[in-house]
This record gives structure tokens, sequence and C-alpha cells, in this order.
């Protein structure tokens, strides 16, 4: 799907009403903005805040673990953000 906007004149990109309920995008959500010479790509980021209704990393863990936690949340994300496209 491709939408044509107007720029306003603050610099502002106004999104449609039903573009953003399709999108579930909400006042204060965060966004990315991508670019790639004149290519701009917008897509809906996680909020950090949300990273922490997952359950608390218990016990000690070795680096490894981590690191395995890490890896996972940057995969979930990213998968987020393929879905959302």
């Amino acid at each position: 799907m491709a939408i044509q906007l107007k720029i306003g004149s603050k610099g502002e990109l106004f999104l449609p009403k039903k573009l953003r309920k399709e999108m579930k995008l909400h006042p204060g959500d965060l966004i990315l903005i991508e670019r790639n010479e004149n290519i701009m790509t917008i897509r809906k980021t996680e909020d950090f805040a949300e990273l922490f209704l997952d359950p608390p990393l218990t016990g000690k863990q070795t680096p490894k673990e981590i690191e395995d936690e890490i890896n996972k949340m940057q995969k979930k994300q990213i998968e987020s953000s393929i879905k959302e496209n």
C-alpha cells in the first residue's frame, strides 16, 4: 500500500486515521524511520517498557545465557517489525 502525505508547515506528517487504526498506532507510540537514498521506511517499534512485562531473569546466568536472552529479544523485535509491514 502506498499513501501520499503532505508535510505540514512545521515538518509534521499526519497519518490517516484508517492507517493509524490498522497499524494500532496511538499517541505517544514510537516509530522508526529508516532512510536509504531517497526512500524512507516508517515502522512501529516496540516500546522498551513492554520488555519489562517479560518475566524477570532469575538466578545466576552465564554470559552466554545472557547473550542468548538478548538475541531472543532482538529476534522478537525484528519479527514484530516484519509482521507489521
